[in-house]
């Protein structure tokens, strides 16, 4: 990291992708999320977009950068999964299966709940498109995430290097998201989220999943 005297070069800040150096202009070196999101890049991370516009996902910290101290957020579901910094607790569908379980803050990653996952991924077999849900939960050191603060998120991210995510959904509790992965549907379903056990309940769908047999009649 270097920082520069003000009216050094325009913009606020830059980064180099996959390397080491990133400069700040002036007191956007002093903000915790300018820090971050260049850092990030750094990591190999793009953007974090909602709608067309590339910064909007303001969930995590490779959205907009804030002039702010102690900014204390996280990165989004996509580059999460990205990062593979949780690898021991997230989960992956692909089509016709499906994912019925709770969700947990990566703020508790690490807790002891191996069953609940920070993120779950939703895979297409023919592109290299994904879905990312994952619950933002707002505490700890994720607690001035800018948005859909305490509700599960959708993005979406191409590949596994550097490209932009997409902010697809929020949702909070009785919430359902349904988007198009491929050619197939993919359905998001949200429980009552309680925010005194960290946990979200949903059921994640992609394609057609058969229902479980009916059990036979006892005698």
């Amino acid at each position: 990291m270097q920082c520069h005297p003000p009216g050094s070069f325009g913009g606020i800040a830059y980064a180099y992708i996959n390397y080491w150096l990133s400069i700040y202009n002036d007191n956007w070196c002093r903000y915790t999320s300018t820090q971050l999101h260049e850092v990030g890049h750094n990591l190999g991370l793009a953007h974090s977009g909602e709608g067309t516009a590339q910064y909007a996902d303001q969930s995590g910290f490779m959205g907009y950068s804030y002039s702010q101290f102690n900014q204390q957020m996280c990165f989004n579901n996509a580059k999460n999964w990205q990062l593979g910094w949780f690898s021991g607790e997230v989960a992956s569908i692909g089509l016709n299966d499906n994912f019925i379980g709770n969700l947990k803050g990566q703020v508790n990653y690490g807790n002891g709940d191996t069953t609940s996952k920070v993120v779950v991924k939703v895979d297409d077999p023919n592109s290299q498109e994904a879905f990312y849900v994952g619950f933002n939960h707002g505490i700890s050191h994720n607690i001035n995430t800018a948005e859909g603060k305490n509700q599960v998120t959708v993005q979406t991210y191409t590949g596994s290097g550097y490209s932009q995510s997409t902010l697809l959904s929020k949702m909070g509790s009785g919430g359902t998201f349904t988007g198009v992965l491929g050619s197939s549907t993919v359905t998001v379903t949200v429980g009552t989220i309680n925010l005194t056990t960290g946990l979200a309940p949903v059921e994640i769908t992609y394609g057609s999943v058969s229902p479980p047999p009916t059990p036979a009649p006892t005698v």
